[in-house]
């Protein structure tokens, strides 16, 4: 008697066993997922990264009126001169920060869209009556700072003793 059963309960654990392996057969060929698998991972922007660093590191608390306003022009309502320019001085701070070259070249990048982008905002007399257009030369000038003490720290050093 219990021979019996034993035989019966192998068949039926054999015959679940192999229904699953269709299930996945199938679920493969079908090009499905099953439930239980692993999600991948959530990609941010180095943009969206750099953004989060410059705030946390100048604007949250700074008692610059400059950087306490500059949330403000970073919509996606804004126009892109002002866009490209946050991006291209969020970058570069995020560059010299963690000296890495490959985000000052994007940051340049981000830099040279701005600069076309601001031409075209200035022969647009609406847009240059906004105020976007005067924070996106701030920014200008806020990169060409960041940007040159990269590249002559000794220079900058000596003039600011000068002053």
């Amino acid at each position: 008697m219990l021979r019996m059963q034993n035989n019966q309960v192998e068949k039926k654990v054999q015959a679940r066993v192999e229904k699953v392996l269709k299930t996945r057969r199938r679920e493969r060929f079908t090009g499905r997922t099953p439930i239980a698998s692993i999600p991948q991972g959530v990609h941010i922007p180095v943009e969206v990264l750099s953004w989060n660093q410059f705030c946390s590191d100048y604007a949250m608390d700074s008692g610059i009126t400059f950087f306490n306003i500059l949330p403000r022009y970073y919509t996606d309502s804004a126009p892109t001169c002002c866009r490209e320019a946050v991006h291209a001085v969020t970058l570069a701070s995020l560059a010299r920060k963690l000296r890495e070259s490959e985000l000052m070249a994007r940051a340049r990048q981000h830099y040279s869209k701005a600069i076309a982008a601001l031409n075209i905002a200035l022969n647009d007399p609406v847009l240059t009556a906004e105020d976007s257009v005067l924070v996106t030369l701030l920014l200008f000038s806020l990169f060409e700072v960041s940007f040159a003490l990269r590249l002559f720290p000794l220079r900058i050093s000596r003039v600011s003793l000068l002053i």
